[in-house]
C-alpha cells in the first residue's frame, strides 16, 4: 500500500481535492498527525547524540557513501540493471 494511503489509514492525514482544480490532492495533518510532530521534532539532535558524530563527521560520511553508490552503479550500469538482476 502507498505511504499515503496507509498515513490515511492510520488517521495520521486527510487528503482532499483541491477544489479550484480537481487534478491536485491538498494533504494536510491530522490533530493525531500533529501531536506526533511535535513529539518527533527533536529527533534529529537524539540520532546525531546516539550517533555520536558531529554534524561535519555525519556530512563526510553521508557524501562518501553516495561517492560509493554512484560508483557502484556506474558499475552495473544503473538502475536499469537492477531491475535484470
Amino acid at each position: 500500500m502507498p505511504l499515503l494511503k496507509r498515513l490515511v489509514a492510520v488517521e495520521l492525514i486527510h487528503r482532499t481535492r483541491n477544489p479550484t482544480n480537481e487534478r491536485q490532492v491538498i494533504v494536510s495533518l491530522t490533530d493525531q498527525g500533529l501531536a506526533l510532530r511535535s513529539k518527533a521534532g527533536c529527533l534529529g539532535d537524539t540520532l546525531l547524540r546516539a550517533s555520536g558524530q558531529s554534524p561535519d563527521a555525519l556530512g563526510k560520511l553521508n557524501r562518501e557513501i553516495a561517492q560509493l553508490r554512484d560508483a557502484v552503479y556506474a558499475h552495473i550500469g544503473g538502475w536499469a540493471s537492477l531491475d535484470a538482476h
